[in-house]
């Protein structure tokens, strides 16, 4: 009677304790997958926060178009010749930004007239020049009228010969030139000026080469991330007589004022209502 008494209270206590042997281990099976599942949170909310920082650290890299330090470089066009005094690319650029004049946009020009290729890249090499790069957010460049205007074109030799060889000078120099701005300030918005032809209306022979150059110009500022070039060839193509100054030569007022424009729309993806 004893046997019979103790079997069932031992198979009671097996089935007991493997009740709870069953519920134990679901529960640690529970506790395990909710602790992984605060672990992936956890990784992905770092990676998350990771992210938001990278993005906050390019936008300190960006430049603010809309409030920039101006500053020109290059020749006669660069400088303003045949707009009103104190006006040029930059200041009438700055116009369009603040037509009410409240921003204070600093503007600097160490434009020189008749300036080549080969005098800029010395002026942006100048100890004196230095501060001047370093703190521009928008850097405007006008050159390379002066050395295709100087090629020699007494015959059509002369002119291939000498157009080659001018032309790889000055990409050379131009290259050097956003070289050496770049070594110095790696942030600021570059735009380059390209050249437009006042003879067209008389089928000036260089017309072509001049295209070509622009073309080679534009390669140039394609390769750097932060400059853009200014088309002029087509703006001033068929309005030479409002774009160029009475000197037949430099831009009117209206020729710069196109100019200016040019850049907003390129810089701002917009038409400037005025």
């Amino acid at each position: 009677m004893y046997r019979k008494i103790i079997w069932p209270l031992l198979l009671l206590a097996s089935m007991s304790l493997m009740v709870v042997f069953i519920i134990g281990f679901v529960s640690s099976i529970t506790v395990s997958n909710g602790n992984r599942m605060d672990t992936t949170s956890v990784i992905e909310s770092t990676s998350m926060d990771t992210t938001q920082g990278d993005n906050n650290s390019n936008k300190d890299d960006e430049v603010d178009v809309d409030n920039p330090s101006i500053l020109i470089l290059g020749d006669s066009i660069g400088f303003g010749i045949g707009d009103d005094p104190n006006q040029g690319i930059g200041r009438r650029y700055a116009a369009l930004l603040d037509p009410e004049g409240i921003k204070d946009i600093q503007i600097t020009n160490l434009s020189i007239p008749g300036s080549k290729v080969s005098e800029l890249f010395e002026l942006v090499k100048q100890p004196e020049n230095v501060a001047a790069l370093s703190e521009a957010t928008l850097i405007i460049l006008s050159i390379g009228g002066n050395d295709l205007n100087n090629i020699d074109d007494l015959d059509v030799l002369s002119l291939e010969i000498d157009y080659k060889e001018t032309l790889e000078q000055y990409m050379e120099a131009l290259q050097g030139i956003v070289n050496s701005i770049r070594a110095l300030n790696n942030r600021a918005q570059l735009a380059i000026v390209g050249l437009y032809d006042p003879y067209a209306e008389n089928d000036s022979n260089k017309t072509s080469l001049l295209l070509q150059w622009n073309y080679e110009t534009q390669r140039i500022a394609a390769s750097d991330l932060r400059m853009i070039y200014i088309p002029t060839y087509e703006l001033f193509q068929y309005n030479l007589s409002t774009y160029l100054a009475a000197d037949q030569f430099h831009p009117s007022s209206v020729g710069y004022q196109a100019i200016a424009e040019s850049l907003y729309r390129i810089l701002h993806g917009v038409k400037k209502q005025l």
